[in-house]
């Protein structure tokens, strides 16, 4: 198992692939990507619910809020899907073999509907708001990072409309370019 070869490769908290490999795994897709008709996407979402309130120092309750979350996102993906943990507070989603970008927010939809319900952790309902941000490649992108910068981007910008609750770029690394926010 690669785990063995690549300790730092998984998160000890969630289980989940970080970010070099998922970054990896978006690479390969890209290589892949040239011999097929379908695309892929990448999304993200970030929370401060997910982030410790000290410096390095996690609450029990924090802890359990983060690894439900993850937990749940794992569920909610598709089979050869990936689903990661790329920071404190943050997961994104490579979702391969889509037929049409349509396709895509339709997985950031399904994600924001089955997450969007409350989780009880200790006895007490809990809410975290994730925004989705969504981002395809582009015939220029030879690595993961620029589809993930953007997926980022795309996240930032439906964190800032309380109406969004997801925001899709189409085509441009700048995230006030080709916005479409909250379909």
């Amino acid at each position: 198992m690669l785990a063995d070869f690549w300790p730092e490769a998984y998160d000890a908290e969630t289980g989940m692939a970080m970010r070099p490999l998922f970054l990896e795994l978006v690479d390969h897709a890209l290589r892949r990507l040239d011999r097929s008709p379908l695309t892929l996407a990448v999304l993200s979402t970030h929370a401060e619910e997910l982030e410790p309130q000290e410096e390095g120092r996690r609450t029990d309750t924090e802890r359990a809020i983060l690894v439900e979350t993850a937990h749940r996102l794992q569920a909610l993906v598709r089979n050869g899907d990936v689903a990661a943990r790329i920071s404190d507070g943050s997961f994104a989603v490579l979702c391969e073999d889509l037929e049409s970008y349509d396709h895509a927010v339709g997985v950031a939809m399904r994600l924001l509907d089955e997450l969007d319900r409350p989780m009880v952790v200790g006895g007490e309902p809990v809410h975290v708001d994730l925004r989705w941000g969504v981002a395809f490649p582009l015939p220029e992108d030879d690595d993961g990072r620029a589809i993930l910068a953007r997926s980022l981007a795309a996240m930032r910008a439906a964190r800032m409309n309380p109406e969004a609750r997801f925001d899709v770029i189409l085509g441009s690394a700048t995230p006030d370019a080709d916005t479409g926010t909250g379909w």
